[in-house]
């Protein structure tokens, strides 16, 4: 409805990209709860060091599944 209201909505939005850049920590909060597969169709078409991101806040286990995910 407003441009400004627009512009602030877009600046504190989420995307997948945004949550790749955050510390480790803050991912290993969430990631364990969320079903392997979901992670995998997430992240599948992100950059390397992106999905290594992802991937480096789980545990071993964690990360097979999402690996046979994808």
């Amino acid at each position: 409805e407003s441009p400004n209201w627009e512009a602030e909505v877009r600046k504190k939005m989420l995307s997948i990209e945004r949550i790749a850049s955050w510390p480790t920590n803050f991912l290993m909060e969430f990631m364990p709860k969320i079903p392997a597969l979901a992670i995998g169709m997430a992240i599948h078409s992100l950059k390397p060091e992106q999905k290594n991101a992802f991937l480096a806040a789980l545990s071993h286990s964690e990360k097979r599944r999402v690996d046979d995910a994808m």
